[in-house]
């Protein structure tokens, strides 16, 4: 419990890593969605080519970017 008049603990600033090691808690989500068509339930479990999708803005947002995973495939 905090003393009467004492400031709130501030929040402390977590920085992204934004290099290319994989290691950044965030992706851009046209590159790491693939969809797969299947007709069947026996079409899941086939390893057969996907596509990623031209904009994902609609679920992901404005940036089209997934944000809490790291290294996200």
């Amino acid at each position: 419990m905090e003393a009467e008049g004492a400031q709130p603990a501030k929040k402390q600033k977590t920085e992204v890593d934004t290099s290319a090691s994989g290691t950044s808690f965030e992706c851009p989500a046209n590159e790491c969605v693939t969809f797969h068509l299947v007709r069947t339930a026996a079409d899941v479990d086939v390893n057969a080519p996907g596509f990623h999708p031209e904009f994902t803005h609609q679920v992901f947002g404005e940036h089209e970017t997934v944000y809490g995973y790291k290294g996200l495939q």
